[in-house]
Order: C-alpha cells, then sequence, then structure tokens
C-alpha cells in the first residue's frame, strides 16, 4: 500500500514538473515573439533606444512615438520644464527638481507614466540632463513639444460631423500646420496636452518643485475610486484662491474625453501671454465654467467661500495633515509651511472635527 502511494506521489510530482517546463517554454517562446515583433525608439537620440511595437496606427499620441507605442489606456502624471539650466535659481527650482519628482512617481503612482513637456533640442547642453534621466527611468517620457501639433482646422469641421466626434482620435504627432503647441500655449500649459491625447485615460498636472505627498495620492484615489467628476483639483494652503490651480488639478478622458480635448483647442485660441499666472486665467475662463456640474474639489481652507464653490460641496482632504506640510509644498518652498493655519471647521472631514490643521 505505501509503495503503490509513493508511486502516485512521484508521478503527480513528475506531471507537476513537466507542466511547469512546458508553461516556461510557453513564456520564453511568447517572450522571443514580442522581441522579435518590437522597434527601438530613440527619437530623442539619448543613445538607449526603448523597444515596443511598432507604430501601425494613425492614432498617436500628444507626446512622442515612445509614448505612442505604450498603447491606449495611460495614466500620466505631466510635467513642463523650460528655461536656462544656467541660471542658478531655474535648475535649483526646476531641472533639479526633475529626478525626484521621476522617484515620486514610481513610488507613489505605480503604473503611470510621467511625460516631461519640453522645447529642449537635442543639440542644447541641457538635453544631457534628460537623456541620463530618460535612460535612467523606464516611465519617464520626454515630450519635445516643438513636434507636436494641434489638428488642422479642416479636421475639426467635417460636413456631418460633430466637431468633438471630429476631434475624437484624430490629433496627430506631426500634423502639417502653421504653428507647434510651443508656439501656441505658454510653457507652463505645454503639460495641459495630455487633456486631448487619444492614448491617455486619466491625467494629472503638476509642478516640478512639488513633492508627491500621501496625502495628495489619498485624494486621487478618493476621486477616482469615489466620484464620478470629470475633473478632480485641490487647495490646501492659505495661498491657495485660485479655482483651479494649475499643479493640481487632473481629469479623466474615460469620463469625457470630448470635452477635455474641446477645453484645450479653446485654450490654444488665446494668444499666448508672458503673464505669470497665465495658465490659471485660462483654467478659469475656459475649464471652470465647462466643469461646474462634474469637479471634485478637495479644499482645506476655501470649501464654504461661495466663490470658489461649483455645483457640487467641496469635500475635506481624507487624510489628517502631517505636521505642516501641504499638497503643493516642495523642498523649494519651505518657507511656506510657516502660514499654514488652523482650517475652518466647515472644511473638516465630519467625524474628524478635532483635525484643526486638517
Amino acid at each position: 500500500m505505501f509503495t503503490t502511494t509513493g508511486r502516485r506521489r512521484g508521478a503527480l510530482y513528475v506531471s507537476w514538473f513537466l507542466f511547469l517546463l512546458y508553461f516556461i517554454f510557453l513564456k520564453t517562446r511568447n517572450s522571443d515573439i514580442r522581441s522579435a515583433d518590437a522597434v527601438p525608439y530613440d527619437e530623442y537620440e539619448c543613445g538607449c533606444p526603448r523597444f515596443g511595437p511598432s507604430l501601425r496606427s494613425d492614432v498617436l499620441s500628444l507626446c512622442s512615438e515612445w509614448s505612442s507605442s505604450r498603447g491606449g489606456g495611460q495614466k500620466v502624471v505631466a510635467y513642463s520644464v523650460y528655461g536656462d539650466v544656467t541660471k542658478k535659481e531655474v535648475n535649483r527650482q526646476y531641472y533639479s527638481e526633475i529626478e525626484e519628482r521621476a522617484k515620486d512617481v514610481a513610488s507613489h503612482y505605480e503604473g503611470w507614466v510621467m511625460r516631461l513637456y519640453h522645447n529642449i533640442s537635442r543639440s542644447h547642453n541641457n538635453s544631457d540632463l534628460l537623456c541620463v534621466l530618460y535612460c535612467r527611468y523606464p516611465h519617464l517620457d520626454l515630450c519635445l513639444v516643438t513636434h507636436l501639433y494641434p489638428p488642422p482646422p479642416q479636421d475639426t469641421r467635417k460636413e456631418g460631423h460633430n466637431e468633438h466626434d471630429s476631434m475624437r482620435g484624430r490629433i496627430s504627432l506631426h500634423q502639417n500646420t502653421k504653428a507647434s503647441y510651443e508656439k501656441r500655449l505658454v510653457g507652463k500649459m505645454w503639460r495641459f496636452l495630455p487633456m486631448a491625447d487619444p492614448l491617455v485615460s486619466e491625467f494629472l498636472v503638476r509642478d516640478l518643485d512639488s513633492s508627491i505627498l500621501p496625502r495628495e495620492v489619498a485624494a486621487v484615489e478618493q476621486w477616482r475610486a469615489n466620484s464620478t467628476a470629470l475633473v478632480h483639483l485641490m487647495r490646501d494652503h492659505p495661498s491657495h484662491n485660485g479655482l483651479i490651480l494649475a499643479g493640481m488639478w487632473g481629469g479623466s478622458r474615460e469620463r469625457g474625453a470630448a470635452n477635455l480635448t474641446s477645453m484645450l483647442h479653446a485654450m490654444t485660441r488665446w494668444p499666448p501671454r508672458d503673464i505669470w499666472d497665465y495658465d490659471q486665467m485660462l483654467l478659469k475662463r475656459v475649464v471652470w465654467p465647462e466643469v461646474l456640474d462634474s469637479v471634485l474639489a478637495h479644499d482645506s481652507y476655501f470649501c464654504a467661500n461661495p466663490h470658489f464653490q461649483s455645483r457640487h460641496r467641496a469635500v475635506p482632504f481624507p487624510t489628517r495633515r502631517d505636521g505642516r506640510l501641504f499638497v503643493g509644498w516642495g523642498r523649494t518652498r519651505a518657507d511656506e509651511r510657516k502660514t499654514i493655519i488652523d482650517c475652518p471647521v466647515q472644511c473638516r472631514p465630519r467625524n474628524h472635527l478635532d483635525w484643526r490643521l486638517c
């Protein structure tokens, strides 16, 4: 009896071993097939090509050919960078923060892509830094805005088609139009381009000099999981007195791709102006009126202020403030923590009215 049982066990072990070998063979074979079909992408000539499927579709991303090869459903955290890296303040506040944000995105938004929108040609000295980071972080995509164009006017007015429908999935990487997005949008607004990207499902617009805090991530997850709002925004400091802060908002194209595309298209009709908060001015004029019925705002200070209210009441942040840190804080903004004050009772979670620094 013992011998028979032992033989059965031995046969079972052999069967499982053979099945495992067969599974490994299939995985290896499929991997080889995928590798054979992959093509290299190194548009910025960094010397570290990435391999992906060849582009067989006319639906391209508003970033790069490599970004297009990632396919649809991309979740993107978008940043802009511009200016002369040799200037001490520009380097300290922006260029030196790129790697920190790449680490932040990898840690806090697993599976998301970090897009860096810029206008730095490969021949420029600043490009070496971008290449080092591009080669180091596979989730970092470089988006050269001088190569990104809006659709020609005729594509948005085809007879018998709604403007929104005709634009959906038709914005391409290299359209023969007069001006690229570099000329149509101020640098701070290049990071808005995922609004109209047919391969993006969700996007967050952020500032390079702002760290990603767990408090922010919790608010974003609450928006994604417990809300149907098209747009998400945050205000977490007494100085956050804008309707939509340009580096603290995001949107879901799954919930309204045509609307978001139309809003970006509308912003390009405004002539670029060298004004400090021009990006927030256009968010106020173009986006805010369109999302009053579909916005979720996490607000620590202005939740009861009629000026900041949409048609839905702002909600408290789901987590308690860590000391005097705030969403939008960064190491170059250390002094701003000193001006954090007690938040109004109306802006605290109902079950945590004792959170003075809510």
